[in-house]
């Protein structure tokens, strides 16, 4: 998998990676709300969903370090979403 972000140096060395990187999640999930709610400019918001998306492929890395085939469950989303129609230009199947 194509990642955007450098690998984080903790990834392999915390046992408790799945839940603590999941509460990372919830954290930046509510920075973002918070950043919103307070009218904050959108470069500032841009940052918290960036700050998002590292914390996700972080946790996206890790499983397929683990061996999970992240790549299958990428089109299995995708596929989902476009039955879905969440795609432009797409209609629902």
């Amino acid at each position: 998998m194509r990642y955007q972000f450098p690998r984080a140096r903790f990834v392999d060395t915390d046992p408790k990676f799945d839940e603590r990187q999941f509460l990372a999640m919830k954290r930046e999930c509510n920075e973002i709300k918070h950043a919103i709610a307070d009218r904050e400019i959108p470069d500032r918001i841009l940052e918290e969903v960036f700050d998002l998306l590292h914390t996700c492929e972080t946790f996206i890395r890790r499983k397929e370090e683990e061996g999970v085939d992240v790549r299958i469950m990428r089109v299995f989303v995708e596929q989902k979403n476009r039955e879905r129609g969440y795609y432009e230009g797409e209609e629902v199947a």
